[in-house]
C-alpha cells in the first residue's frame, strides 16, 4: 500500500533521508489507532451492561427485543473496530520500517566492489525504480528495499534473498507492494565503476551503487 511522503527533490534524488517521511500522517494514524482503542473499551463495556440488563428482561418483550437490538448493534461495532486496528497497526508499521531502512541506507557509506558487493544500490530506471540494501555472506545474499515512483510515492519496504556466484546476481524482492519479484543480473563495469546489469531487459535495466570507488 502507498505510504504519504513529503518529497523535496523526487526527480534527482530516488532515496530520500528519514526526516522526509509525512510524521504528521505517520502521527495521524498513531491518534486514529488509539482513538479505535477508546472505541473499543467503550462498546465492550456497552455490551457488557446490555447482557446483564438482556438477561433481567422478560423475553419476547418489547425490552428485550429492543435490548437485543442495541446488543448486536454494540457487537457489530466491536467487530468493526476489530477488523480495522490490523490495518491501522499495519499501516504505522510499514511507515515506521521505510523510515528504519530510509535511515540504514542514508547512513551506508560502504563503497561495494566486485568481490564484496555488500551496500545500498539503486535502479537507473526512470519514472518507477527500487532502493535495495544487500548484504553478502559467501555466495548468499540477503536485504531489504522499497520502490519508488516519479509521482512521489514509495512503498512498503520488501525483503532480499538471493545469491551471487561468478559475476551473477541473482534476486528475489519479497512483499511490500508487489507480487515477489525475481531479477538476475550480470556484474559489469562502467568506466571503472561497478554495475549490474540486465543481459535479458529490453531497456538494459542496470542496478549501481549508491556509492562506488572510481578505478584508476
Amino acid at each position: 500500500m502507498p505510504l504519504f511522503l513529503s518529497l523535496l527533490a523526487l526527480a534527482a534524488i530516488p532515496i530520500l533521508a528519514a526526516s522526509n517521511i509525512d510524521e504528521e500522517a505517520l502521527q495521524r494514524e498513531k491518534k486514529r489507532l488509539l482513538e479505535l482503542d477508546r472505541t473499543r473499551t467503550k462498546f465492550a463495556q456497552q455490551e457488557g451492561e446490555l447482557r446483564a440488563q438482556l438477561e433481567k428482561a422478560v423475553p419476547g418483550s418489547k425490552q428485550a427485543d429492543a435490548l437485543a437490538k442495541k446488543l448486536a448493534e454494540a457487537q457489530g461495532m466491536l467487530r468493526h473496530v476489530d477488523e480495522l486496528k490490523p490495518k491501522v497497526q499495519a499501516k504505522i508499521d510499514e511507515v515506521v520500517a521505510l523510515k528504519r531502512l530510509l535511515e540504514n541506507i542514508g547512513n551506508d557509506s560502504r563503497r561495494p566492489t566486485e568481490a564484496d558487493i555488500s551496500g545500498s544500490w539503486k535502479s537507473d530506471s526512470i519514472g518507477v525504480g527500487y532502493v535495495i540494501q544487500i548484504e553478502q555472506q559467501g555466495e548468499l545474499i540477503k536485504g531489504r528495499g522499497y520502490y519508488w515512483s516519479s509521482p512521489g510515492t514509495l512503498s512498503s519496504p520488501f525483503s532480499i534473498t538471493g545469491s551471487y556466484k561468478d559475476g551473477l546476481l541473482s534476486l528475489a524482492f519479497d512483499g511490500g507492494k508487489y507480487p515477489e519479484q525475481k531479477r538476475f543480473f550480470r556484474y559489469a563495469e562502467e568506466q571503472g565503476r561497478p554495475q549490474f546489469e540486465d543481459p535479458k531487459s529490453d531497456h538494459r535495466e542496470h542496478i549501481v551503487p549508491m556509492n562506488a570507488v572510481q578505478k584508476r
